[in-house]
């Protein structure tokens, strides 16, 4: 570069890459916002030289602006599911929608009358010991998977923890019906191949069980396929089909917070802690919430487009519950501590990913942010039990606004 000239775009582009950064640098160690640990293991494999050939290969795939994936009903071509839906991927969304639609539903001894899967045992110890001794067996299961259908797994790093499990057993359900102790995951790339999946796996002797969500939605309108699986010693696993999109809902975006807000705010309404009024007040914001982001999700999946906090304002979605309890100064009455902070932090995230999409250095006016410097690599990572989907590797690289707490100092109950 000669004196004088402007820097090259690419150089340009690298500045503002390190900008970013230290910038974030700068809010971690002033307590602003908290290094994640895919954050942490992203500059680790930096610092070790991992990433170089990583990038050249995802690249040289990003150059390929077509790809096919093959379904039981026929091939489907179409833009990389990264495409916005306004770059000619309508077709792709045509497609999907009838494939999803026209087909019937896949479900399998799921529904009032059918038959329940029960594990081989009422003892919970012998249930955990044989769960344990088919892990290798269910690893190979799943990667036969993703090597004939694509995707990535997410797999636990544990099996469920044992006080988990143990608060499922009641009089009427005990140790036998507990089948999700040992999960994964199958990220595909679209609704064809998950289609795909389920037409492959439903009628095999080992599938004891299949919820169809994506043809029937969940509460909440939340999609996904629950598949349980009996491994050769008898323990039954579970097995999720998903999308990326619907998980950056569920997990990133603040859709199983607000289940989880549901679910606290109801408990807190059978004991006598919240009125009636104020409960329906508040599971209706839930509602309303989830709907909206998983309607939207749905929406990109069918696009086969990238879902983020970019493509939403979560803030809308939390913005009723986060003012409440401020007013009311009952969060810890009502929500748990860990709820609470998640509350508080995907809605200064919200604020943080509004405010960067409308300033220099955000997606939309043509240069890189941090988020997708870090991307995102999904392959066989193993997450705890409490995370069991994708996680944001973004680091805000703009000061977090800060909020009012939520957790309130009221300690008495509110009628």
């Amino acid at each position: 570069m000669r004196t004088g000239e402007a820097p090259a775009a690419d150089l340009k582009t690298l500045f503002d890459k390190i900008k970013e950064f230290m910038q974030a640098v700068y809010e971690t160690l002033t307590g602003r916002i908290a290094v994640k640990p895919d954050v942490k293991e992203f500059f680790d494999q930096l610092h070790r030289g991992e990433l170089s050939s990583k990038n050249a290969a995802e690249k040289a795939a990003g150059a390929q602006a077509q790809k096919t994936t093959t379904t039981a009903q026929g091939t489907l071509t179409g833009a990389s599911r990264t495409q916005p839906e306004g770059e000619g991927n309508r077709e792709r969304y045509e497609a999907n929608r009838k494939l999803n639609e026209e087909r019937p539903l896949l479900d399998k001894n799921n529904g009032r009358g059918a038959p329940k899967p029960k594990q081989p045992s009422n003892d919970l110890d012998e249930v955990y010991r044989l769960v344990e001794e088919s892990r290798t067996e269910f690893d190979a299961y799943v990667e036969a998977l993703r090597d004939q259908y694509g995707g990535e797994i997410i797999s636990r790093k544990e099996l469920k923890a044992r006080d988990r499990a143990e608060r499922k057993i009641t009089e009427d359900e005990g140790p036998e019906n507990i089948l999700d102790i040992n999960g994964k995951t199958l990220v595909l790339d679209d609704i064809g191949a998950i289609i795909a999946v389920m037409e492959y796996l439903h009628g095999r002797d080992e599938v004891v069980r299949m919820k169809d969500r994506y043809k029937r939605p969940g509460p909440g309108n939340y999609r996904d396929t629950l598949i349980n699986v009996r491994m050769s010693n008898g323990a039954i696993v579970e097995l999720q089909l998903n999308t990326q999109q619907m998980l950056a809902a569920k997990e990133e975006m603040g859709g199983h917070l607000l289940y989880e807000i549901r679910d606290q705010v109801q408990a807190a309404y059978n004991k006598g802690i919240i009125s009636q009024d104020v409960e329906e007040e508040l599971t209706g914001y839930a509602d309303s919430g989830m709907e909206r982001l998983y309607h939207q999700a749905f929406e990109a999946a069918l696009y086969s487009s990238h879902f983020s906090t970019s493509s939403l304002d979560i803030t809308e979605l939390l913005k009723p519950i986060s003012t409440h309890f401020q007013e009311s100064g009952t969060g810890a009455k009502v929500l748990s501590g860990k709820t609470l902070n998640k509350l508080e932090y995907l809605y200064a995230k919200g604020r943080s990913s509004q405010s960067r999409n409308l300033s220099p250095g955000s997606s939309n006016d043509g240069t890189t942010s941090l988020g997708s410097v870090l991307g995102e690599d999904l392959t066989n990572r193993n997450l705890g039990d409490s995370e069991a989907g994708a996680s944001s590797l973004a680091i805000s690289a703009t000061s977090t606004p800060s909020i009012t707490p939520i957790i309130g100092q009221n300690a008495g109950n509110v009628k």
